[in-house]
């Protein structure tokens, strides 16, 4: 349960202390009146220290004296006298509004690359927004785009680095021995000045500079004109800037005491690339990436200075608990370091070999003071300091749309550092939409667990899977929404799929849509003698009477025969009862639930009619059955509510009475073997149900901790916290509210299914964790999942059942990954 540990929170971070024996400082104090509302804010201390700094006064005299620029003359020179060919890496590529031949090179269609990126990555996504750019140069300008992808070799001296100053992230930018790989994206008036020998020469000589050395140069550059450059180097960049921390306590209530700013001084080596890109108007971007990075420095920011406010105190005096803060700050915030760079980083040993967006900023040109010309040029050269402080200062001019701390999903992870380049998407076909991104300002973080159980002997093939799925989407760098949702899929395959077998799933399935009662006493009792009548209507071959082929002519004429056919009228007239009685609400097409129940009475029926051989092996229809349950946000919290658990144990003993126990003619025995079965798992089902009662108390602790308000601000799902285990104050866990609370159901189903298998369901034919899905689902509205049943047989076979799929989908929002598919995004089967 989450009152075991010490919490903290708040709408981007939440920060739990630990105990210490070290002597408490002097805290500063509180600054302004914090109010706190909401059921974690009961236990307000007295002594509640506001030690808060938002970084936006941090004196940035010791970033802008680093002076770092942009190219220089000689560098621009260098590139126009050296024969292109002695530092080209490939083929200029041309790109125009029509697809035509110059000579022997083709011009291609900017259109049609435009819609590829499009159904790809999206309309907003960087990369389709200038490629779109381009376009509309070309046909107001009837310009030619080329681009030209060559090398700046050490020999040029390119200098492209600069000493951060600190003594902490030291150099940054390109090494100095390394060979920048280079992509310049410009237009051309003439069409044979992007492929003669030097189109570095051509450019120079229209504009006077291949590479900008100036704002000024910048400002000149075309609208989706682009620089992109990479190699070996580092990065210098701040964790914590502008973020409030909460520190709290926890005994049998949080105690919030303290708030306060946390910040890190970070260096991160690896394979750099910086990409400067115009926008229109007055835009221009900074996309900051690097690939197999690594922890080069970190070091928490006792004092303030290099764009980040150092720690108000080493020690909290707070009256119940003393909490190091230095001690916490490291812990949380390598944490936090690790967790978006690479799962299996530690803070001082391996690297990630995928490319990493660590930044985007967008400037504006116009109103650029001295300061803002700075930050662009040394984020050019890998130091993104001055640039982050000047992001959380309103109206700098300058915006950070893209924070690798809060944004993981970027057209750019996937593609590396030619995203901007649009040679890369021709040649490798990019025109399929299959990956989600949402870039200029917006973007979307999907994370996913999963568990699977597979099982089965002979000719049998079953398995279930939990996904846990949670998004959290942003903008502008900043958290705005957190969902999470769980998807469950069950899995039975047959060479040979008894009668037994098809109900377990189809009678739970219909029980939720129109009732336990209707499936377990009405049309269930009518189709059990109905299936009893069949199987035992024609008698057994013997050795002196009746013959095997006397017994096979019996059950071919079954579905003609008048006793057989006045039964199943039965059974067809209990259906339409069900039918006609109350059916589940909730699924936004007001017939799902009649359909459903049509689809899967019509199976019912059809399942019993039919003769399923008891006395002969390896009979019934080769076959896949597959139920599929997406659980949305709503539903999840409808699920984990307080006192649910007595539903859920009401629910469970339910559906066991329709999956576990034996099918048979008499209504009355079958009862009384229900109760026996029942009776008999009564200790054990109560401790399945405590299992589920400890964690919707853990839902619950979360569920106060996201409704706290401090300051008119609410922590909310997309709260994050980290969290200190007080029985082991070195774990410590970074996450947002949403993922914990998916955390919490991703234990709990493992934990029921275990306590099944332990002797609760021993005998059951059926997979435990199948019997515990079906409980689930009847435990949530229809308005709140997305419910799926797809029968699948082989037609090739005498005995083969028709293929049925049926569907219902509630109101409540689900997580989507906008208009791509998510299935493909996720890697689902």
């Amino acid at each position: 349960m989450f009152k075991k540990w010490m919490l903290v929170s708040w709408s981007v971070f939440a920060l739990a202390g630990c105990l210490t024996d070290e002597t408490p400082e002097e805290t500063p104090a509180q600054a302004e009146p914090v109010v706190c509302s909401g059921p974690k804010c009961d236990g307000l201390s007295d002594k509640f220290r506001d030690a808060f700094d938002d970084m936006k006064n941090v004196d940035l005299g010791d970033l802008t004296v680093l002076g770092a620029g942009l190219a220089d003359d000689a560098l621009n020179d260098q590139l126009q006298d050296i024969p292109y060919s002695n530092i080209q890496l490939s083929n200029t590529a041309l790109y125009g509004t029509g697809r035509t031949l110059l000579g022997q090179t083709v011009i291609h269609e900017l259109s049609e690359l435009r819609a590829g990126l499009t159904e790809r990555f999206g309309e907003s996504a960087l990369a389709s927004h200038v490629v779109g750019l381009r376009q509309a140069q070309s046909a107001e300008r009837d310009v030619l785009w080329a681009e030209s992808h060559f090398q700046i070799g050490p020999a040029l001296r390119p200098n492209w680095g600069i000493d951060a100053g600190d003594g902490v992230v030291g150099n940054v930018g390109f090494d100095a021995s390394a060979a920048i790989e280079t992509v310049v994206i410009a237009p051309y008036d003439d069409a044979n000045d992007a492929l003669v020998d030097n189109p570095l020469e051509a450019l120079r000589a229209a504009r006077g500079w291949v590479l900008p050395r100036s704002l000024a140069d910048v400002q000149s550059m075309a609208p989706g004109e682009s620089l992109s450059m990479r190699a070996n180097g580092a990065l210098g960049l701040n964790l914590g800037v502008g973020v409030p921390f909460l520190l709290g306590t926890i005994a049998d209530a949080v105690v919030l005491n303290a708030r306060l700013s946390l910040g890190a001084r970070v260096g991160l080596s690896g394979k750099l690339d910086v990409q400067l890109i115009r926008g229109e108007s007055d835009i221009a971007w900074v996309d900051v990436g690097l690939d197999e990075q690594a922890i080069r420095a970190f070091s928490v920011a006792l004092t303030s200075g290099w764009g980040v406010a150092g720690l108000p105190a080493a020690n909290l005096d707070l009256g119940i608990k003393d909490l190091n803060v230095t001690k916490i700050a490291e812990k949380a915030l390598q944490k936090q370091l690790n967790t978006h760079l690479n799962a299996s980083l530690s803070a001082t040993t391996s690297s990630s070999s995928q490319r990493l967006t660590v930044a985007r900023f967008r400037f504006n040109t116009q109103t650029a003071t001295p300061e803002v010309e700075q930050a662009l040029a040394q984020a050019m050269r890998g130091d993104i300091r001055l640039a982050q402080a000047l992001s959380i200062r309103p109206g700098s001019g300058v915006v950070q749309e893209l924070d690798f701390t809060k944004d993981s999903r970027s057209e750019s992870n996937y593609v590396g550092f030619r995203f901007l380049g649009m040679e890369f998407y021709r040649a490798n076909g990019y025109n399929t939409g299959t990956i989600h991104i949402e870039a200029d300002g917006d973007n979307q973080t999907i994370l996913f667990s999963e568990l699977e159980e597979k099982s089965g002997l002979f000719f049998t093939d079953r398995a279930w899977e939990y996904r846990n799925l949670v998004s959290i989407k942003s903008t502008g760098g900043q958290v705005t929404e957190a969902l999470v949702n769980a998807r469950i899929t069950l899995r039975e395959g047959d060479s040979f799929l008894e009668r037994d077998q098809m109900l377990d799933h189809v009678d739970p399935f219909l029980g939720y849509v129109v009732g336990f009662d209707p499936i377990w006493s009405g049309v269930g009792a009518e189709a059990d003698a109905l299936a009893h009548y069949v199987d035992n209507y024609c008698p057994r071959p013997n050795n002196s009477t009746i013959t095997d082929r006397d017994y096979r002519e019996c059950l071919a004429g079954l579905p003609e025969n008048a006793d057989v056919l006045a039964e199943r009228a039965n059974v067809e007239r209990a259906a339409e009862a069900a039918l006609a009685g109350p059916l589940a609400q909730g699924f936004s097409d007001a017939n799902s639930a009649r359909e459903i129940a049509q689809e899967l009475l019509n199976f019912k029926v059809e399942s019993s009619f039919r003769n399923d051989r008891p006395d002969v092996a390896f009979f019934g229809p080769k076959g896949k059955m597959v139920t599929q349950i997406r659980l949305s946000h709503d539903a999840m919290h409808e699920m984990m509510t307080i006192g649910k658990h007595q539903e859920f144990r009401a629910r469970l003993e339910e559906v066991l009475r329709l999956m576990a126990v034996e099918r048979v003619a008499d209504a009355e025995r079958r009862q009384d073997k229900a109760d026996d079965f029942i009776e008999r798992r009564s200790g054990r089902l109560d401790e399945l149900a405590q299992i589920y009662a400890l964690a919707t108390v853990e839902w619950a602790d979360l569920e106060d901790i996201a409704a706290v308000s401090l300051n008119n601000q609410t922590v909310g799902n997309e709260g994050h916290m980290v969290l200190v285990d007080t029985r082991n104050r070195n774990a410590i866990d970074v996450a947002s509210v949403a993922e914990y609370k998916g955390r919490v159901v991703e234990r709990m189903i493992p934990a029921l299914i275990d306590k099944a298998e332990s002797g609760i369901l021993y005998d059951l034919d059926e997979p435990e964790g199948f019997v515990i899905a079906y409980a689930l689902l009847w435990l949530v509205d229809p308005s709140g999942v997305e419910v799926m049943a797809n029968y699948m047989f082989d037609q090739d076979e005498d005995n083969a059942f028709p293929d049925l799929t049926v569907y219902g989908r509630g109101s409540a929002k689900m997580i989507d990954a906008g208009q791509f598919d998510l299935e493909q995004i996720i890697g689902a089967r």
